[in-house]
């Protein structure tokens, strides 16, 4: 607090000449410059990270100072998991999942750490290097295949950001790699606070040549609204219609209708979740023709897939 009243007070200084103490009081003066107490917490954060590496400490489990000390370090790293053809088992793209190596040598998966790193103090260091690497995985795919194509999770902050929009159409303007290739996935769990922002933003991203999943189609948040809505190029169903589908005829039942519907509204169907070759008859018989699963391959690193590409494997 006491850094972000220094920067009000020299910012307004400068441009103002002037800053009495009733203005730095006043509450509506202070929320239109919020941005700069998240800027001061954000540095303050920084600092107590380095102080304490300098002291050898060592920092709570999966605190926003781990967390931030691990991006620091590139102990964050996307895996990928291949979305493959339900008739002919080859992939046709891949998903971004990421991993935390963290320095002790344990792998965490996002449950273990997502919450935090989606939180104000971490998002933009989290985001920033999460978008660096996806450029990187995409011509890495491309140069193997033009036709693979990459899904990137995306969460509430960003679909409601239009800087970061703007951003990430910048960070391929500037590249070689085609949007045309990056499929945005929203998921389930993603909350829609401001609805005329978000699908103002899919449709800058859709008219950039950027596809757009719904992800987890069957969860939390999800019902026909967001079908409706939001004009997805894929939707994703989740692995707990999957897993009762052998035994649950009205989750195949939902599945049917789902790739009827996806032929009257132009999407595709892609179903998480396959573990076993039965389940990818049955929705092959059910007319779902994308896939991915522990049964087409788990999420491992980014060398590893691509070394299954060059061989052929995949």
């Amino acid at each position: 607090m006491l850094v972000y009243v220094c920067i009000l007070l020299l910012q307004h200084w400068m441009s103002l000449g002037s800053l009495s103490l009733g203005q730095i009081t006043d509450i509506e003066f202070l929320f239109k410059h919020l941005h700069l107490l998240e800027f001061a917490a954000t540095g303050n954060m920084m600092f107590l990270v380095l102080q304490w590496y300098k002291r050898g400490l060592t920092l709570p489990k999966n605190s926003p100072l781990a967390i931030l000390a691990g991006l620091a370090n590139n102990e964050f790293q996307f895996y990928i998991q291949p979305i493959c053809d339900n008739q002919t088992h080859k992939a046709v793209g891949f998903e971004t999942l990421m991993r935390w190596h963290r320095s002790d040598g344990s792998i965490l998966a996002p449950g273990s750490f997502l919450d935090i790193a989606l939180s104000p103090p971490v998002y933009p260091s989290f985001k920033e290097t999460s978008l660096a690497q996806i450029v990187p995985i995409l011509m890495s795919l491309m140069s193997r295949n033009p036709n693979y194509y990459l899904a990137f999770n995306t969460d509430s902050t960003f679909i409601h950001s239009k800087e970061f929009v703007i951003d990430l159409i910048s960070q391929f303007d500037l590249s070689d790699a085609s949007p045309n290739c990056l499929v945005l996935e929203l998921p389930d769990t993603a909350t829609i606070d401001d609805q005329e922002l978000v699908l103002s933003n899919v449709s800058l991203l859709r008219n950039n040549g950027f596809g757009i999943a719904l992800d987890d189609f069957g969860m939390e948040h999800s019902n026909m609204d967001r079908i409706r809505d939001i004009p997805a190029d894929f939707v994703k169903i989740d692995r707990s219609f999957i897993v009762q589908m052998e035994g649950n005829p009205r989750s195949l039942a939902i599945i049917k209708a789902l790739v009827s519907m996806s032929k009257e509204l132009d999407f595709q169907i892609i179903a998480e979740g396959i573990e076993t070759l039965a389940q990818a008859r049955l929705l092959e018989e059910a007319g779902v023709t994308r896939v991915q699963g522990y049964y087409y391959g788990r999420p491992q690193s980014v060398d590893y897939w691509l070394d299954q590409l060059d061989k052929g494997l995949l």
